[in-house]
């Protein structure tokens, strides 16, 4: 990559237009980062060269916040060709001076930091040569109590060697000095590490205590003299103060502990709530939550889907909740993206695949029965009413769908029952309750008449089966002499009464009306992402593929043939 220098004026470059490396010895250097969260002073420092840096420069597009990558400084601004070391502040180079292109930044003299450093370096032999030690050595002798103080007692006058120094300097008067404590110094740390190590004192402690019980005074002749009255109460009351301090440490630690478990186990329980093991033995979770009746037929249809799953970076099971909860509660892929704890565009690829796969897997389910099959299970009102010619109810049922922007797709699709924009199914349904056919989806604009006797689904009916439906529907035009015989409610219109005969057909209908409603309304009401609004977007079809509003209505009406059906004997 090329590199120029940013500094005003300055025509270092380490490549020529043609993109071929120029070889001048010019060395390019970015600027200085702020180290936070390190050492106070090593921040403070580095936050300091940093500001000093971009106060040299001097340009409108560089800020203390914002220096692109691209931005470097080139060799020919430093003395010696490389900037110093960053703790080294009093160093000539610590700052670029040299042809910045402007005189608000003076330059830098090195002659003056060589004097400098030599005058220092001059008084330091003197002293060392003056005392008559090693040029590195200090001993015991320099200090008030003949022994350095620990590195954090910076309060302590051996700190630094003060006595014998050479030259003259103020002693610091050992009275004026308080011990401090090692706690105080470390009030400012932080509380987790603090505890930690103070509980991992206490262990090693009792650990060492326990080995050498008994082993440190055998052998040992100890002569104990009572400490002054005194001593003794400071002492006492130093104990005491100790011990209050560490139970009052410990008991803080011990419920740190206490909530650090109870956090990680909350974790773990809303990572895992829409695991397999979570519905064992709750039929009424899995119920709320697939609108399948139990656990076991939830186990069965993932055992059923499992090889067809997708790999993804959440696990199978969840995988097929999401689809599920997806139709049953008509949840929103953000809804869904934080109760997974995954992102937005994760889900709505795994909901896509799903919905493809359980389309293929499950659409076996939704199957027109043959004729005997469907003569021996008829239901015992059916057979009382109708014999055994009655072969199928069909209704239509409508979804709403956003508006469409086009403006053939939304007079195609508006419905002037609903007074929305519509798509349209016709549904089959047994008299067992099973449902056995499902067409393609129409626009809402299409009457139930087109659509029956366009659909196909007068294909699979045979000559003298009885059709019921609750609309008056002409099924007559289309098919000849294989037409149906339909049987649908009686109107009055014109007339003042229906007729003896209208009036037991609407009898009969009226006593398996109820069945036929629910038969048909509860695939509306177990999946509710069909009494919702559906996004545009489900009805475009992809490489001459199903819309997957289709999808969705098929597999919603296969999940309800696995369930128990709507009419019983």
């Amino acid at each position: 990559m090329a590199k120029t220098c940013c500094v005003f004026k300055c025509n270092s470059r380490s490549h020529d237009r043609h993109g071929k490396k120029i070889n001048q010895g010019v060395r390019f250097f970015r600027f200085p980062t702020w180290k936070k969260s390190v050492d106070k002073r090593v921040s403070e420092l580095t936050k300091r060269r940093r500001m000093e840096w971009i106060a040299a420069v001097r340009r409108k597009d560089i800020s203390f916040d914002s220096i692109p990558a691209h931005k470097v400084v080139c060799s020919r601004h430093f003395h010696e060709g490389k900037p110093a070391y960053e703790m080294y502040d009093c160093h000539y180079d610590w700052v670029p001076s040299l042809h910045l292109g402007h005189d608000e930044v003076k330059k830098t003299h090195p002659e003056r930091f060589n004097r400098r450093r030599k005058r220092q370096l001059a008084a330091a032999e003197r002293i060392c040569s003056g005392a008559g030690y090693a040029q590195n050595a200090i001993c015991s002798d320099q200090f008030i109590t003949h022994k350095k103080a620990e590195m954090y007692d910076d309060n302590n006058p051996d700190w630094a060697p003060t006595v014998n120094m050479g030259y003259p300097r103020r002693q610091p008067l050992e009275s004026q000095y308080q011990p401090v404590k090692r706690c105080d110094k470390q009030v400012n740390t932080d509380a987790a590490s603090t505890l930690l190590l103070l509980s991992k004192v206490k262990v090693e402690s009792e650990d060492s205590y326990e080995k050498n019980d008994g082993d440190c005074l055998s052998g040992v002749n100890v002569k104990l003299e009572d400490p002054p009255e005194e001593k003794r109460a400071s002492s006492s009351s130093q104990t005491d103060t100790t011990g209050s301090l560490l139970d009052a440490v410990f008991s803080e630690l011990q419920q740190l502990r206490t909530e650090n478990l109870m956090l990680k186990q909350e974790l773990k329980s809303s990572l895992n709530r829409f695991e397999a093991e979570t519905f064992q033995g709750n039929d009424e979770k899995v119920r709320f939550f697939t609108g399948l009746t139990s656990y076991t037929l939830l186990m069965a249809l993932f055992s059923y889907l499992e090889p067809f799953l997708p790999k993804s970076s959440i696990q199978k099971f969840p995988m097929m909740m999401m689809a599920l909860m997806r139709l049953r509660l008509n949840l929103s892929y953000t809804f869904l993206a934080f109760l997974f704890n995954v992102h937005h565009s994760t889900v709505s690829n795994i909901v896509s695949k799903m919905i493809d796969i359980m389309y293929v897997r499950l659409k076996p389910l939704v199957i027109w029965p043959d004729r005997d099959t469907l003569q021996k299970s008829m239901p015992i009102v059916f057979q009382r009413l109708f014999k055994t010619k009655c072969a199928m109810i069909i209704h239509c049922f409508e979804v709403l769908i956003d508006k469409p922007s086009n403006t053939k797709a939304r007079a195609a699709t508006w419905s002037s029952q609903k007074q929305h924009n519509t798509v349209k199914f016709l549904l089959g349904v047994t008299p067992q309750g099973v449902i056995s056919y499902i067409s393609r989806s129409w626009g809402g604009q299409v009457s139930d008449e087109h659509m029956t006797n366009n659909c196909g689904i007068l294909d699979h009916i045979s000559p003298g089966d009885i059709v019921l439906a609750d609309k008056v529907f002409d099924v007559q035009s289309n098919t000849g002499s294989f037409s149906p015989d339909l049987k649908i409610p009686a109107f009055i219109k014109e007339q003042s009464h229906l007729s003896p005969l209208d009036t037991e057909c609407a009898r009969k209908l009226a006593l398996v009306r109820f069945p036929i409603e629910r038969a048909v309304s509860i695939v509306k009401r177990k999946y509710t992402i069909l009494n919702g609004t559906l996004q545009v977007a489900l009805l475009m079809c992809r490489d001459g593929d199903l819309p997957e509003v289709d999808k969705i209505t098929h597999i919603c009406c296969s999940l309800v043939n696995l369930c128990e059906p709507a009419v019983s004997n």
